[in-house]
């Protein structure tokens, strides 16, 4: 899979707008409690697209709305410092928006679409004034929507539209911080392309920054500058997309990037890394490595001593690995990645609006 390029300005260089520091986020209403996250680090640098990607249960999303303020930390704290890169319209800029994964239930099936995407500038009123349907059709525009779409209700639309139309709303309040939770899941592979596109577009134009978690490699590959990878509620690896995508070097990304399919040169023989057993329960995790119960590469030292993130920094720079072993392990390859219909889409469409 082919990485987005890193931009010219490294992320060292630009102000920091999201920092986590050891953040953990506990559900109590099991006993024992679940830690969901468990002390997470990291910071997200102003106009970059920071994904975060693992198997479901790992805490990605969690992690997401702990930025969000949807959930409280149990220690920890979250840090975030964003303002609007230039005025949205009417109202003031709000500091973060979140784009959710299921559009349906995103929107109110009873109000007119305009109506929901102005209500970020509204949040203290019942009434949305039609004053502002306006400029609402204008942030629909900005998606590749027309004016009339803003009359129609949800169901009325497609999914492709519903999904621009949440775009739109994070759009609305002026923020430079949109966190996407697996923004193109719900959307067949033609969909996905043009929504990645249309979210690349938006950040070059508007200055945006983007906090993204996905199961979906390859749209992750499309869109993020830097990327994290977790499991069972912890950071394992995180460093420049193309690095992290390409040449992985925990044996658990190794395992995570496999999953995805590949064109063979020969049937079977793909050698790459699959991953063996189930994930840990998080009431009660494996000591040292949380991942050495599913590694071929565990040794004692991995269930006695936990490794930490940042003890075996790359020579390429902020490519970071929680791995005693990850110098021993031999690199795998990268491969081909079998080329969807969303990637032919992205390569055969130049102009124009954007299909729905």
């Amino acid at each position: 899979m082919s990485a987005r390029q890193p931009d010219t300005a490294t992320a060292a260089s630009r102000p920091v707008v999201v920092s986590v520091r050891a953040l953990t986020v506990s559900y109590d209403g099991q006993r024992p409690a679940v830690r969901a996250v468990d002390n997470v680090t990291l910071d997200v640098a102003a106009g970059e697209t920071f994904a975060v990607i693992g198997e479901s249960g790992s805490g990605k999303s969690t992690l997401l709305k702990a930025i969000a303020g949807l959930v409280s930390p149990s220690a920890g704290t979250v840090d975030v410092q964003a303002a609007a890169p230039r005025p949205a319209g009417p109202g003031s800029p709000g500091p973060v928006q979140i784009v959710f994964q299921d559009p349906d239930l995103a929107l109110n099936p009873r109000q007119p679409v305009w109506k929901s995407v102005a209500e970020p500038l509204v949040p203290r009123r019942l009434r949305i004034p039609a004053g502002l349907r306006d400029h609402a059709c204008e942030l629909l525009g900005e998606v590749g929507l027309s004016a009339e779409v803003g009359d129609r209700k949800p169901h009325e639309l497609s999914g492709g539209q519903r999904q621009r139309v949440t775009i739109a709303r994070a759009m609305a309040s002026g923020t430079s911080l949109v966190l996407l939770d697996e923004p193109v899941s719900a959307q067949d592979v033609s969909l996905q392309a043009s929504i990645l596109r249309l979210l690349t577009t938006l950040q070059r134009d508007r200055g945006l920054t983007y906090v993204i978690v996905s199961h979906d490699v390859t749209a992750v590959g499309r869109l993020a500058n830097r990327v994290g990878v977790m499991y069972a509620a912890k950071l394992v690896e995180v460093g420049p997309a193309e690095e992290v995508l390409t040449r992985p070097r925990h044996p658990y990304t190794r395992a995570l990037i496999a999953a995805v399919p590949l064109i063979s040169a020969e049937p079977g023989s793909d050698a790459r890394p699959v991953i063996q057993g189930e994930p840990p329960d998080l009431r009660n995790p494996p000591s040292g490595c949380r991942f050495r119960t599913r590694c071929a590469f565990a040794v004692e030292r991995c269930a006695i001593e936990e490794p930490g993130l940042g003890e075996a920094a790359l020579h390429t720079g902020d490519h970071q690995v929680a791995c005693h072993r990850w110098q021993e392990i031999p690199e795998v390859p990268p491969a081909r990645p079998r080329q969807s219909a969303g990637d032919h889409a992205i390569s055969r469409s130049k102009t124009g609006r954007e299909p729905c």
